[in-house]
């Protein structure tokens, strides 16, 4: 992650061909930490963020667990049986939850109870707009070919309208970027993910893309999708597909990415990965960083923007784990570099300078409370790169003219 508050500015430079060439900038890379692990009881499900008091809600078997995110303790269990998929909406401040046994359950945030019980057929993935102040549900098994979506106008809570699509629907996502929802369906043995425009409610592309998880990511306006085959993002401009991060699976029966979730925190993609293990991915290269260890199998993931933190439920160990980026930790103490040569081997002291075509040195971090796994490099004030992935390490730079 890029921490500009810890970068190290190198004061010796190298001259080659009579040019001076400034030594990178070095700064450090980390790894996400568990902090804490909530019990709820019973398989937690879905998990959203309530900006308005800054709570966490949790679907579980035995209702909607409420998580007050300033001391990461249970305050509320509201009697939801069987309660599945959750949503924040940002008008109201109401919480939105289905269930196995159909409907939407309306939560007033502001008392935690139930105060509307929305006739409509649903029992899967829940998704809410803003800008028409809409909740989209899934409905599975709609008719044994087809699968129903429903959407509701929240300003009184009733069924705008709906239409069927083919296949097996999971998992909806709205993208703001332009104004589609992502769904993702099995169909035919291919799967991949519908994209409905939401002015028309019509189908304008199909997407050979993740099918079992969704979540936008706004830094580079990208829709990520996993499941069975690994990691895949689309571009919304055009509904292509730009590349695949490849993770394997056992089989393609059972996906090994559960759940997706940004973290504009450090521009993260968080993937959780069946059976115990959350990957990070940097957004900026959608390459892989790191895996936190988590509770088995985790379901679904939230970013809490009060805190930093990322909340994960594992569904199989009825927990909750609560990672905490690098950002809001302890930072390292005592990062520098501890010696430097030339291409002759010759030691290069600080403030010094010498004629050579490359440059080796040794650099190392003493961690604070986060662990660090590498370095990241700019030189002659180009955008930093990956430079290491240990502590401590030696970073060689060749070809300098």
């Amino acid at each position: 992650m890029k921490n500009t508050d810890y970068c190290i500015y190198l004061l010796f430079t190298i001259v080659t061909l009579a040019v001076v060439v400034s030594l990178p900038t070095i700064k450090e890379s980390f790894a996400d930490t568990v902090i804490d692990t909530i019990e709820i009881g019973s398989a937690p499900r879905d998990i959203a963020y309530n900006t308005d008091n800054k709570y966490m809600y949790v679907t579980s078997a035995e209702g909607v667990v409420v998580i007050d995110s300033s001391t990461n303790s249970i305050i509320d269990t509201i009697p939801i049986p069987n309660a599945e998929s959750i949503v924040y909406n940002s008008m109201n401040n109401d919480m939105y939850v289905t269930s196995s046994s159909g409907g939407i359950t309306v939560i007033d945030s502001s008392t935690n109870t139930v105060v509307e019980n929305i006739n409509v057929l649903s029992h899967g993935s829940i998704a809410y707009k803003a800008e028409n102040n809409y909740v989209y549900v899934i409905y599975n098994g709609y008719d044994g070919f087809n699968d129903l979506v429903s959407f509701i106008d929240t300003d009184t809570n009733a069924v705008a309208g709906n239409f069927t699509l083919e296949g097996i629907l999971s998992q909806i996502e709205y993208n703001p970027a332009n104004n589609d929802m992502y769904i993702t369906r099995y169909l035919t043995g291919e799967r991949g993910a519908y994209v409905i425009d939401t002015s028309t409610h019509s189908v304008v592309a199909s997407v050979a893309m993740g099918s079992s998880s969704l979540a936008f990511n706004p830094f580079n306006s990208y829709m990520y999708g996993g499941g069975y085959y690994g990691i895949t993002w689309v571009d919304s401009s055009t509904n292509t597909v730009v590349d695949t991060l490849p993770l394997s699976c056992e089989g393609d029966q059972v996906p090994c990415i559960t759940s997706l979730a940004y973290n504009p925190d450090n521009n993260y993609m968080y993937a959780g990965y069946s059976p115990d293990s959350v990957y990070m991915i940097d957004s900026s290269t959608n390459t892989l960083v790191d895996t936190i260890n988590v509770g088995q199998a985790p379901r679904s993931m939230a970013h809490n923007p009060f805190n930093g933190y990322m909340y994960v439920t594992n569904s199989a160990s009825h927990s909750i784990s609560v990672l905490a980026p690098d950002n809001i930790l302890e930072p390292p103490i005592n990062t520098g570099i501890i010696s430097a040569v030339d291409d002759m081997s010759m030691p290069i002291q600080n403030e010094s300078s010498t004629t050579s075509t490359s440059i080796t040195f040794k650099v190392q971090a003493d961690a604070g409370t986060n662990p660090i796994v590498g370095f990241e490099c700019s030189l002659d004030g180009s955008e930093f790169s990956n430079c290491s992935n240990s502590n401590p390490t030696t970073i060689t730079y060749n070809d300098l003219a």
